[in-house]
């Protein structure tokens, strides 16, 4: 299976986004390995519990990740331009 996809610019970086049906085929759902091999950059599917980098776990990058969501829940949804109660929550 061959695609031809473009680099986006993704934060302080640049990307290529992956279809579902490839990454379903290869088994990957939120990480992956990236390894560079003889000029050419291979994904695979890691090992359950794999570090997405040293020091950062699925597990503590997800809490972090809630964390980060429910503090910042009113400002997201004013950023989205998501209808909002006086206090910054939802509309009733």
């Amino acid at each position: 299976m061959a695609i031809i996809g473009k680099l986006e610019n993704m934060g302080g970086g640049r990307g290529v986004v992956l279809p579902a049906e490839l990454l379903e085929h290869l088994g990957i759902s939120d990480s992956v390995k990236i390894e560079l091999e003889e000029g050419r950059i291979v994904l695979t599917a890691p090992p359950n519990g794999t570090p997405l980098r040293p020091g950062v776990n699925c597990q503590s990058f997800d809490e972090a990740l809630h964390a980060t969501i429910g503090h910042y829940a009113p400002a997201l949804r004013r950023l989205a331009g998501a209808p909002h109660g006086p206090q910054g929550g939802p509309a009733s």
